[in-house]
């Protein structure tokens, strides 16, 4: 299966689409994705590599998701995944909620699409390790996949639902308008705390 786990891909069309880990389900973000309605089934570990081989743009790449039921990689890795995906023209985030596909759009007028997907907080398309689905952008996502005493065993905090990362790239978001902008953004977020909380074999910090 390994050659169809892929993180992200850019296509020949010029689709990009990436994936990022989020909460589980259960940890009191709802039910675990399985859905089940007698399409095409796929795990979302799959998703990327089928959307790259087939997707023409980031908008069929949305229509090719609601053609297939996708379950959550739990048993492989504990975790579920969401996507951006994007092309020159559109930016979106895609992320199962109770077993829905909700679709997030880059929308400058800030309101609700006639395909009824809502706008990204802050008008800024960004993913990080997180659910963006129904946050306003102004009231914190937190993390609650570990209970207070796994956190002080770990050393998990906040850090390690990517809003480190998040806050970072809100920042600089109107500034990267270039390929080295763009470079000199992922400079800043390559070794944040997140590393250092998940796991301190990851942080390697000053080139060593």
């Amino acid at each position: 299966y390994l050659p169809f786990f892929t993180v992200d891909v850019l296509n020949e069309k010029g689709v990009y689409i990436n994936s990022n880990v989020v909460t589980p389900r259960d940890a009191g973000r709802g039910i675990p994705t399985d859905q089940n309605t007698g399409k095409q089934r796929m795990c979302q570990l799959m998703l990327v590599r089928y959307l790259g081989d087939y997707a023409n743009t980031a908008k069929h790449a949305i229509e090719l998701l609601k053609g297939v039921d996708a379950f959550a990689p739990l048993s492989i890795i504990d975790y579920e995944t969401h996507f951006m995906i994007c092309d020159k023209e559109d930016s979106f985030i895609v992320e199962y909620v109770d077993n829905e596909l909700k679709v997030i759009a880059l929308n400058e007028s800030g309101s609700e699409s006639e395909d009824g997907y809502i706008p990204m907080p802050n008008n800024k398309a960004i993913m990080t390790n997180f659910y963006e689905y129904n946050w306003n952008g102004e009231t914190k996502a937190y993390y609650n996949g570990y209970s207070e005493t796994e956190v002080k065993a770990t050393g998990l905090t906040a850090h390690s639902c990517g809003l480190e990362r998040y806050d970072i790239l809100s920042e600089l978001y109107s500034g990267i308008d270039s390929l080295q902008a763009a470079k000199e953004a992922a400079k800043k977020i390559a070794y944040t705390n997140t590393y250092k909380a998940i796991n301190k074999r990851w942080y390697k910090g000053n080139g060593g």
